[in-house]
């Protein structure tokens, strides 16, 4: 398409803004995840905790020296490699998952080849955290260290029972407070996943309560990031029912922001105005509403193209669309549908999702653009998404790998850490809510796993039944308010994320 279509229809169509991520000062990260210790039990999360966060800090305009389950000589040789890049920096950042030891009173990450039974050797085995500060210190930059390094060691506690150790000052708990002298004097945040002594949580999920906190809230926009350490630490507290409190010990000399977002206005223009373009523009943009309509199957997408083309090229097959959706929409959210009705209407919908272009597969990468698009709780209820769709967006971030645990259409705690781990990887904001440009890349991304998985399992995602008359009579005529006031409302987030997703990249 022509690129100067596109960028009318973003201007007319996605947002009242324009945001960019302003990337000129010069901004390095290490980041270093070790789950596959050798010696002691696997830690489920710290892979997945660094590779979520180097995606994040990507997205956020840094260069990024990544390490995975390293040694002692693998973590020697990538902290040499960050170090040829902190020279010149203006910001940097260290972020560390993995076990961690502090001897008398000096810190120490642990690589994942590390023994820990000789009272002589063990220095030898573990890498000393100041030696990676010393390298961050060398920068004339701001810095920001995150240490999700306080899980509890076994290591630890077999190396205090070691003969000559006993003289030692050794905590099996966790680490010891770091001095800013360490840093400089430009300014810096050293970041603890819980107090130092204390035992963070690896957490049941896909990543860490403290890495999820942390994604969740690092790329608020014009933020500076001393209001966002009390962000992360709510949520912390909330996802751990209190049990783990995160520290931040903060010397800044001013404002730091790690999305820098430069915003301009774009003039008002109504949808009327909008589509009332003439020539093969106009036809192109009505098209783009169509095909994204017949690509999502959504009766509200349908709605939302008849709304602004009532008498437009594809009005016809819009209308047939609403006509055999309608019955689907009914049962989802009810309990006043039979057996079959049921059946036919995860059918149904299964059906129109596997012919979601099965002859053409699609990939989407995430642009600056899509990226700049913020969403929320308020973009997510504008997709109007009935009770069968919030399943399947389940099944399918289980399929990618985001375990939500069973699809039941209700997005509870579980969820939104699975959709914001997706998004993290994906390089949206990681805020546990969807907009539309964000959907539909999750739903062209799982399609191929997506469609082989019903062919399997026709009725993974069938909707229950209830034999309670009364309770079905009330429900459906809540449901169909509902549907409807949600089909009016996702209009205006439809006309946003059309241009959001055909900026999309194939």
């Amino acid at each position: 398409m022509n690129r100067s279509i596109l960028a009318a229809i973003w201007a007319i169509c996605a947002a009242p803004l324009l945001a960019t991520i302003a990337t000129a000062e010069k901004r390095v990260a290490l980041v270093v995840g070790n789950s596959d210790y050798v010696s002691t039990s696997v830690l489920s999360n710290p892979e997945r905790d660094a590779r979520a966060i180097a995606t994040k800090l990507e997205s956020l305009g840094f260069d990024v020296v990544e390490g995975y389950n390293l040694g002692y000589e693998s973590m020697r040789d990538t902290v040499r490699s960050f170090a040829r890049e902190t020279r010149d920096a203006d910001l940097t950042v260290f972020y560390y998952a993995g076990h961690g030891i502090a001897i008398d009173n000096v810190n120490y990450v642990v690589p994942i080849d590390a023994r820990m039974d000789d009272a002589v050797d063990w220095e030898f085995e573990v890498y000393a955290l100041p030696e990676i500060l010393r390298v961050i210190g060398r920068s004339e930059g701001a810095s920001l260290v995150f240490l999700d390094a306080c899980r509890d060691n076994p290591m630890a506690q077999k190396l205090a029972k070691v003969r000559g150790m006993s003289t030692r000052s050794l905590s099996t708990r966790g680490l010891t407070p770091i001095a800013f002298d360490t840093l400089g004097t430009t300014g810096s945040v050293i970041s603890y996943a819980t107090e130092p002594g204390q035992v963070a949580m690896d957490g049941d999920g896909v990543n860490s309560p403290f890495t999820i906190a942390l994604l969740r809230h690092i790329g608020a926009a014009n933020t500076d990031f001393a209001a966002i350490t009390s962000l992360i630490t709510r949520d912390v507290l909330e996802m751990t029912a209190g049990e783990q409190r995160p520290r931040f010990d903060v010397s800044l000399t001013g404002p730091l922001v790690l999305n820098k977002v430069e915003i301009s206005a774009v003039p008002a223009t109504t949808t009327k105005t909008a589509v009332a373009t003439t020539g093969s523009a106009s036809l192109e943009v009505e098209k783009i509403m169509f095909d994204t309509a017949r690509e999502t199957g959504d009766m509200a997408d349908y709605q939302a193209y008849l709304d602004a083309y009532p008498n437009g090229a594809f009005a016809v097959l819009a209308r047939n669309a609403i006509t055999r959706l309608k019955p689907e929409s009914n049962a989802l959210d009810t309990n006043g549908t039979t057996e079959a009705a049921a059946e036919n209407s995860t059918k149904s919908f299964a059906q129109a999702t596997l012919n979601y272009r099965s002859a053409d597969p699609l990939y989407l990468t995430v642009t600056p653009v899509a990226r700049a698009i913020i969403s929320s709780q308020a973009t997510e209820q504008l997709l109007g998404m009935n009770k069968l769709q919030r399943k399947a967006v389940q099944l399918r971030l289980n399929l990618a790998g985001y375990n939500v645990g069973r699809p039941d259409g209700i997005f509870g705690r579980g969820t939104r850490a699975g959709v914001s781990s997706w998004q993290a990887q994906a390089g949206y904001a990681p805020n546990g809510y969807l907009n539309m440009a964000q959907h539909q890349t999750l739903v062209a991304n799982t399609e191929p796993a997506f469609a082989q998985y019903i062919a399997a399992n026709p009725n993974a995602l069938k909707a229950t039944t209830s034999s309670s008359k009364s309770s079905k009579k009330t429900s459906s005529k809540k449901s169909s308010k509902k549907n409807k006031a949600n089909n009016n409302a996702a209009v205006g987030a439809f006309i946003g994320g059309v241009a959001a997703g055909i900026l999309l990249s194939k």
